[in-house]
C-alpha cells in the first residue's frame, strides 16, 4: 500500500523527489518502488526524464481510483475517512 500511496502523491505533485522526501525515502528508492508497481500492474505509470516526471493514461486513470482508496491522513479537502472529498 506503501508504493500505491508513494506514487498517488508523485502524480499529485508530478515532482517524484518532493513525493520520496514526504515519504522519507531518497528518489532513487521511491523510483525504484514506483518501478516495482508498474512492473506488478503491467503498465507504465509514469514517463520519466531526468528534469521531469508526467502521468501517463494508464497512470490517471490508476492514481483516480488508488486516490479514493488509499486512507491517508485527514488534511484540508480530505473528508473524515481520510479520503479525497470527490470520491464515492
Amino acid at each position: 500500500m506503501l508504493d500505491v500511496g508513494l506514487f498517488v502523491r508523485v502524480a499529485s505533485l508530478a515532482n517524484l523527489s518532493s513525493a520520496a522526501h514526504e515519504f522519507g525515502l531518497s528518489p532513487a528508492v521511491a523510483s525504484a518502488r514506483i518501478a516495482a508497481l508498474e512492473k506488478t500492474l503491467g503498465a507504465r505509470l509514469l514517463h520519466r526524464t531526468t528534469q521531469r516526471v508526467s502521468v501517463t493514461q494508464e497512470g490517471e486513470i490508476f492514481a483516480a481510483r488508488a486516490d479514493c482508496s488509499t486512507p491517508r491522513a485527514p488534511r484540508s479537502g480530505m473528508r473524515a475517512s481520510g479520503r479525497t472529498a470527490g470520491c464515492a
